[in-house]
């Protein structure tokens, strides 16, 4: 008789809703071992078909369980049950499925959009300036336009305002909005303070502005830095007393004096005596870099 009821759906504005009640506590009583509270669940899901009302989800829950509880031959008997079971299943997994799917489109949304706008606005409150943010690239294409520029032309060597050259973009922000702006590297926002005094009041207030933890291990190779610069700056005071007044190239010098670290801390050797195997790690990384250069300028025809 419930199976009678279960596919009777086409009728079911003709039927009586209190014939009906009855009718499915009178199938209800044939099963066995069914608890009170299982006949309720199930009759309230004989309603859902019978009307196509949606349960929630702790009911759905909760009747799928009485359901496992009864015998098989109540299963085989009322195939119908096996199918809402299912169905109800499907319900919750479809229902997990687009909420996660919603969930990560917010959060994906919140990042490249609100959440930049949000922290725009705050940086504009308080007085800091700089271009609006643009959906995704923010300043991005701008600053890697200017920096192509910049590097095609040839540095001034009679001056020492290098800045102009390296960081062209960053220059053209703090002159167009000041020593306290922001620029977009992407979603990410970055404030640049160069002000004396709102340095130090960024610095001093240490609870709110933490240094990022660092590994402990590098610690113990603070003796070894201090050794390395420390031949390096008596190398040049000697020069420097030979001479009286020296203009130096620092650059060779700072390339020797990361090798020295790196043999230092890692082989326990100074860079004089691995020179050799550092000359030749030099020669592979610019053989790397051309070839790289070389991959990355092959034309292939109808490809921009």
């Amino acid at each position: 008789m419930l199976e009678q009821v279960l596919s009777d759906q086409d009728s079911e504005d003709e039927v009586d809703d209190d014939v009906a009640d009855l009718e499915d506590r009178r199938m209800l009583d044939d099963f066995v071992d069914v608890t009170k509270d299982e006949k309720k669940i199930m009759h309230m899901w004989n309603s859902f078909v019978r009307k196509q009302q949606v349960l929630a989800d702790d009911h759905i829950l909760w009747g799928c369980e009485a359901i496992l509880r009864l015998h098989g031959q109540d299963l085989v008997k009322y195939p119908a049950l096996i199918w809402l079971m299912e169905a109800s299943l499907g319900t919750v997994a479809l229902t997990v499925v687009l909420v996660s799917i919603v969930a990560w489109a917010w959060s994906l949304l919140n990042w490249v959009w609100f959440r930049p706008k949000k922290l725009e606005r705050y940086l504009r409150q308080q007085g800091l300036a700089g271009n609006s943010y643009r959906l995704l690239f923010g300043d991005l294409k701008e600053s890697s336009m200017m920096h192509k520029q910049a590097r095609s032309k040839p540095m001034n060597h009679l001056s020492h305002d290098i800045v102009p050259h390296i960081l062209p973009f960053l220059h053209q922000t703090v002159i167009t909005y000041g020593k306290n702006s922001f620029i977009w590297m992407g979603p990410t926002l970055r404030v640049n303070i160069l002000n004396p005094e709102d340095l130090r009041d960024v610095l001093n207030r240490y609870d709110d502005f933490r240094k990022p933890l660092s590994n402990p291990i590098t610690k113990f190779m603070v003796p070894t830095f201090y050794q390395s610069c420390s031949e390096m700056i008596d190398t040049w005071e000697n020069l420097m007393a030979n001479e009286g007044l020296l203009e130096l190239d620092v650059w060779p010098w700072l390339q020797s004096l990361a090798g020295d670290v790196i043999s230092r801390a890692a082989f326990g050797s100074s860079y004089e005596e691995g020179k050799k195997i550092f000359q030749l790690l030099k020669e592979q990384a610019r053989i790397g870099a051309t070839l790289l250069r070389s991959a990355t300028s092959v034309y292939i025809p109808g490809w921009r």
